[in-house]
């Protein structure tokens, strides 16, 4: 029965991915050219819907930048959580992914456009806070599966706590929790600990390369 069942399952999986998707996005292709000839337009399909994923970008970008000004956060700080693979250091043969975006803003690999927006927008007010305590070059998140270390050797780390406690601190092998109020940051060291409370902590960090300050962050792997 439960062979069956999952060859049903397997069947309608099939038939959605080769027959459904494909037919919906023929549809949408045709009724964009119908629509462009028309109107008279010379823009191919192609053209017609990059053009329009454009204005929705632009639209997008415009509104985090009104959210910036109203809410009181910097929009680079949004960016550098949107673009937080920049600010990792990747293990050799790891194949970055959308889901893996999510996960290391600490959001499940389903999580929707819409919500990592809503994560960074949540970063970028985090950091505006914790400037407030002391200024860094560098913020980013640590979630679970990521650490902080400032040498390849890996005789320093902080990594997050997975109950949301503050941050577990690992010095040549020995580790204990350095307990922080959800909400709230502390000086470790040279370096600021911003406690989410959810698993995820946001570091503070100067530039790499400069003396006592620096470090790096990387999946745990």
């Amino acid at each position: 029965m439960a062979k069956k069942k999952s060859q049903s399952k397997g069947l309608i999986i099939a038939f959605v991915v080769l027959i459904v998707l494909p037919s919906i996005a023929f549809i949408g292709w045709y009724g964009v050219t119908a629509g462009l000839q028309s109107s008279g337009s010379s823009m191919s399909a192609e053209e017609a819907m990059a053009n329009e994923f454009k204005k929705a970008q632009e639209a997008l970008r415009a509104k985090i930048v009104e959210r910036a000004n109203e809410e009181g956060f910097q929009v680079d700080s949004f960016d550098a959580c949107d673009a937080i693979e920049d600010q990792y250091r990747l293990p050799s043969g790891y194949v970055f992914t959308d889901f893996t975006r999510r996960q290391l803003v600490g959001l499940k690999p389903t999580a929707t456009e819409e919500q990592v927006r809503e994560r960074c927008v949540i970063f970028a007010k985090v950091v505006a806070r914790m400037q407030k305590l002391a200024h860094h070059d560098r913020y980013v998140f640590v979630c679970e599966g990521a650490e902080f270390k400032t040498d390849e050797a890996g005789k320093y780390r902080l990594i997050a706590d997975e109950n949301g406690k503050g941050v577990i601190e690992v010095k040549a092998g020995l580790r204990k929790l350095v307990p922080i109020r959800r909400h709230s940051h502390i000086l470790i060291g040279t370096w600021q600990v911003y406690n989410l409370g959810d698993g995820c902590v946001v570091i503070g960090m100067s530039k790499s390369g400069t003396f006592s300050f620096s470090g790096s962050v990387s999946i745990d792997n």
